[in-house]
């Protein structure tokens, strides 16, 4: 009998710890307006080769401050491929700087670039890309990197964009 009955308690305590229902975020528990399931996310290594081509024929973007005089490109297209998302299409993959900054470091000028890219693949599928990156102006060193925002299968508009 005293076997059924620690059989039983470790089942329900088992039961009750494996449920996440009544785990609650710190936050959420003094709100109390989220419920209280746990969110989970997945991180992937995204690896490839992504070469962005500037429209020098379009418009610059004036890097602040304006006095130090530095502009660059304000969109292009992109070409490339990456290991998850496959091969980019060049004429429908693009990007359009959003802010730029120069400043000068101990290593010497940094140029610092955020950048909105939308890249669609040979499948039509689009991901949505918030890029930021910093080049050393003397050295050529480039270090940055992407946030992806979203993505959606086939040909659907931006989130948010106007229709």
């Amino acid at each position: 009998m005293k076997r059924v009955c620690l059989l039983t308690a470790v089942f329900l305590i088992l039961a009750v710890a494996c449920q996440d229902n009544f785990v609650e975020p710190e936050n959420d528990a003094i709100v109390g307006t989220k419920s209280a399931r746990l969110e989970k996310t997945k991180t992937f290594q995204i690896k490839g080769c992504v070469n962005a081509i500037p429209n020098n024929g379009g418009p610059v973007i004036l890097c602040s401050p304006a006095e130090a005089g530095v502009a660059v490109p304000g969109s292009g297209r992109v070409s490339g491929h990456e290991n998850i998302f496959g091969k980019f299409d060049p004429e429908n993959s693009t990007f359009e700087k959003e802010y730029c900054e120069f400043t000068m470091t101990p290593v010497g000028p940094v140029i610092y670039m955020s950048t909105d890219v939308i890249l669609l693949n040979m499948s039509g599928e689009k991901m949505f890309v918030k890029n930021h990156i910093w080049i050393n102006v003397v050295s050529g060193d480039i270090s940055g990197y992407s946030d992806v925002i979203d993505g959606f299968s086939g040909l659907k508009e931006r989130p948010g964009a106007p229709t």
